[in-house]
């Protein structure tokens, strides 16, 4: 009997380790958006940024991002793509700077407010984590983005399975085709749920 209870644990462990990975700065993606308005030779310099970003030359990248951002203060997309960089090179407290310069101009602006939220769930600060989730949700209940990291961090930083639950299954609701991935959540939370 202790053997399947053991098993049951190392499955349910591997499970975790893979939402965890899934919900990762790994997953981090940079704007590609092409300005609206803004002139010829700033598209061609935000286009070269992309793709030394996208080689993972980021001290290009930014160099250019910031170029584009003394010359054209509207243009959000090099500030977003600033922090995203931020974040792979674990430059928290930069990023961090980057996506509240977004908050400042849109208070719900919901890319941003996902970034701070993944910094301070990985800072421990799941409170705030969860504030900046639920922020985005007031305004939009069906971002996939929020509604997706609230479900993680409900699950496995605090504990709170049927929230979490409840979120998985309106996140797999959303889509147009079921995501096997999200089906095995729901799937293994609920188990979780029965062995309480």
């Amino acid at each position: 009997m202790s053997f399947i209870k053991t098993s049951h644990r190392i499955v349910i462990m591997l499970l975790l380790l893979v939402m965890t990975a899934c919900a990762s700065f790994e997953k981090t993606k940079q704007t590609t958006d092409t300005p609206i308005g803004v002139n010829t030779e700033i598209q061609h310099r935000f286009e070269r940024a992309l793709n030394h970003q996208k080689q993972g030359e980021y001290d290009q990248a930014k160099i250019l991002y910031q170029s584009i951002i003394s010359q054209e203060q509207s243009y959000i997309s090099p500030v977003i793509n600033l922090g995203v960089i931020a974040i792979k090179q674990a430059q928290f407290e930069e990023a961090k700077s980057y996506f509240k310069t977004l908050i400042g101009l849109n208070k719900v602006h919901p890319l941003a407010l996902n970034y701070l939220g993944l910094i301070a769930r990985e800072a421990g600060d799941f409170d705030q984590a969860e504030a900046y989730y639920r922020q985005i949700l007031e305004v939009d209940p069906n971002d996939l983005n929020a509604i997706r990291n609230l479900g993680i961090l409900l699950d496995l930083y605090r504990g709170r399975l049927e929230d979490a639950l409840a979120l998985y299954e309106q996140y797999q609701g959303l889509l147009a085709e079921p995501d096997p991935k999200i089906k095995d959540w729901i799937f293994d939370t609920k188990n979780r749920l029965k062995a309480k």
